[in-house]
Protein backbone atom coordinates (compact mmCIF):
# COMPACT_ATOMS: atom_id res chain seq x y z
CA UNK A 1 0.00 0.00 0.00
CA UNK A 2 1.53 3.37 -0.70
CA UNK A 3 -0.41 5.97 1.64
CA UNK A 4 -0.21 9.71 0.58
CA UNK A 5 -0.41 12.39 3.54
CA UNK A 6 0.23 15.69 1.32
CA UNK A 7 -2.18 18.45 0.03
CA UNK A 8 -1.86 16.81 -3.84
CA UNK A 9 -4.36 14.06 -4.17
CA UNK A 10 -2.74 11.73 -6.22
CA UNK A 11 -6.11 12.13 -8.63
CA UNK A 12 -3.62 15.71 -9.37
CA UNK A 13 -0.43 13.75 -10.21
CA UNK A 14 1.06 12.87 -12.98
CA UNK A 15 0.93 10.02 -14.64
CA UNK A 16 4.70 9.34 -13.68
CA UNK A 17 4.03 10.12 -9.82
CA UNK A 18 1.28 7.76 -10.01
CA UNK A 19 2.71 4.78 -11.76
CA UNK A 20 5.86 5.00 -9.68
CA UNK A 21 3.80 4.98 -6.59
CA UNK A 22 1.51 2.23 -7.90
CA UNK A 23 4.31 -0.27 -7.57
CA UNK A 24 4.00 -0.44 -3.95
CA UNK A 25 0.06 -1.38 -4.11
CA UNK A 26 -2.82 0.68 -3.99
CA UNK A 27 -2.73 4.53 -3.52
CA UNK A 28 -4.76 5.48 -0.43
CA UNK A 29 -5.13 9.31 0.28
CA UNK A 30 -4.89 10.67 3.44
CA UNK A 31 -5.57 14.76 3.63
CA UNK A 32 -3.19 16.59 4.93
CA UNK A 33 -3.99 17.92 8.44
CA UNK A 34 -4.67 22.04 8.50
CA UNK A 35 -2.38 23.31 10.92
CA UNK A 36 -2.22 26.83 12.30
CA UNK A 37 0.57 28.93 13.17
CA UNK A 38 -0.73 29.04 16.94
CA UNK A 39 -0.79 25.75 17.37
CA UNK A 40 1.27 24.46 20.18
CA UNK A 41 3.34 21.50 20.19
CA UNK A 42 1.32 19.60 22.23
CA UNK A 43 -1.33 20.18 19.63
CA UNK A 44 0.91 18.97 16.87
CA UNK A 45 1.99 15.80 18.86
CA UNK A 46 -1.83 14.91 19.45
CA UNK A 47 -2.09 15.39 15.46
CA UNK A 48 1.11 13.20 15.21
CA UNK A 49 -0.52 10.53 17.17
CA UNK A 50 -3.85 10.49 15.39
CA UNK A 51 -1.48 10.46 12.42
CA UNK A 52 0.10 7.61 13.26
CA UNK A 53 -2.65 5.53 14.45
CA UNK A 54 -4.58 5.93 10.63
CA UNK A 55 -1.23 4.91 8.93
CA UNK A 56 -1.15 2.09 11.03
CA UNK A 57 -4.65 0.95 10.54
CA UNK A 58 -4.37 1.19 7.06
CA UNK A 59 -1.43 -0.76 7.35
CA UNK A 60 -2.70 -3.71 9.29
CA UNK A 61 -0.64 -6.32 9.74
CA UNK A 62 1.27 -5.72 6.68
CA UNK A 63 3.41 -2.99 7.77
CA UNK A 64 6.39 -4.14 6.35
CA UNK A 65 4.38 -3.42 3.00
CA UNK A 66 3.49 0.04 3.51
CA UNK A 67 5.18 2.95 2.01
CA UNK A 68 3.59 6.63 3.09
CA UNK A 69 4.60 9.93 0.96
CA UNK A 70 4.66 12.51 3.39
CA UNK A 71 5.03 16.41 2.78
CA UNK A 72 3.79 19.49 4.08
CA UNK A 73 4.23 21.63 7.38
CA UNK A 74 7.88 20.66 8.84
CA UNK A 75 7.75 20.05 12.78
CA UNK A 76 4.75 17.76 11.91
CA UNK A 77 6.14 15.94 9.00
CA UNK A 78 9.46 15.85 10.94
CA UNK A 79 8.15 14.06 14.36
CA UNK A 80 5.00 11.95 11.72
CA UNK A 81 8.43 10.51 9.93
CA UNK A 82 9.83 9.86 13.52
CA UNK A 83 7.25 8.18 15.03
CA UNK A 84 6.44 6.18 11.58
CA UNK A 85 10.28 5.07 11.09
CA UNK A 86 10.48 4.24 14.70
CA UNK A 87 7.27 1.58 13.61
CA UNK A 88 9.18 0.21 10.57
CA UNK A 89 6.95 2.67 7.70
CA UNK A 90 8.95 3.38 4.89
CA UNK A 91 8.14 6.77 4.53
CA UNK A 92 9.45 9.04 1.22
CA UNK A 93 9.40 12.27 -0.10
CA UNK A 94 8.49 13.19 -3.95
CA UNK A 95 11.65 14.40 -5.59
CA UNK A 96 11.22 16.80 -8.56
CA UNK A 97 12.88 18.80 -11.26
CA UNK A 98 12.15 22.69 -11.14
CA UNK A 99 11.88 23.94 -14.75
CA UNK A 100 12.24 27.39 -14.72
CA UNK A 101 11.34 30.22 -17.88
CA UNK A 102 11.31 33.37 -17.93
CA UNK A 103 9.58 35.57 -20.05
CA UNK A 104 10.22 39.71 -21.11
CA UNK A 105 6.32 41.11 -21.24
CA UNK A 106 5.74 44.24 -23.16
CA UNK A 107 6.27 46.48 -19.95
CA UNK A 108 9.86 45.55 -19.84
CA UNK A 109 8.69 43.04 -16.37
CA UNK A 110 10.16 39.39 -16.10
CA UNK A 111 7.37 36.72 -15.94
CA UNK A 112 8.80 33.74 -14.33
CA UNK A 113 7.37 30.36 -14.70
CA UNK A 114 8.11 27.15 -12.59
CA UNK A 115 7.22 23.77 -13.73
CA UNK A 116 7.73 20.75 -11.14
CA UNK A 117 8.91 17.64 -13.31
CA UNK A 118 8.33 14.35 -10.89
CA UNK A 119 11.67 12.18 -10.56
CA UNK A 120 11.37 9.65 -8.76
CA UNK A 121 10.54 9.60 -4.33
CA UNK A 122 13.45 9.63 -1.98
CA UNK A 123 13.46 8.12 1.52
CA UNK A 124 13.70 10.27 4.71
Amino acid sequence: MFINITNHPSSDWPIEQLTAAEVYGEVVDVPFPVIMADYSGERIDALVAEYHKKVMDLCGSRVSQCVVLLSGEYVFTFRLVTKLRDSDIRVVAAVTERVAREEVMEDGTVKKTSVFKFAGFRDY
